[in-house]
């Protein structure tokens, strides 16, 4: 197999690695001291559980085809983030004192 190199192919890993010390910055300056550790590890969790969530995908994948495969999954995350938006209705309102720009106490 012929792999070409261009003079931008380092570039994407420096983009991706940007993106995700960016996001795990926001997530950590939006939640409170004390728990970092548990928002941290269920942020983690996510990245690393996405592998196995992939290989029911794949099987879809064959026996349906993709564009189903894809509106199936894309029903079923609507159908879920309605359900805890109904579920958890005071999720969505934050106040002031936990605001993502509000002065932290160290």
């Amino acid at each position: 197999m012929l792999v070409v190199k261009t003079p931008f192919s380092g570039s994407k890993f420096a983009v991706f690695y940007t993106y995700l010390t960016f996001n795990r910055m926001l997530v950590l300056l939006g939640t409170d001291s004390k728990l970092y550790g548990r928002v941290m590890g269920v942020y983690l969790m996510t990245w690393s559980l996405m592998p196995m969530a992939t290989l029911p995908m794949v099987a879809l994948v064959d026996a349906v085809g993709a564009p189903l495969t894809v509106a199936v999954a894309g029903a079923l995350l609507g159908a879920f983030i309605t359900i805890m938006a109904l579920m958890f209705p005071g999720i969505w309102h934050r106040d002031e004192k936990s605001s993502l720009f509000a002065k932290r106490q160290v």
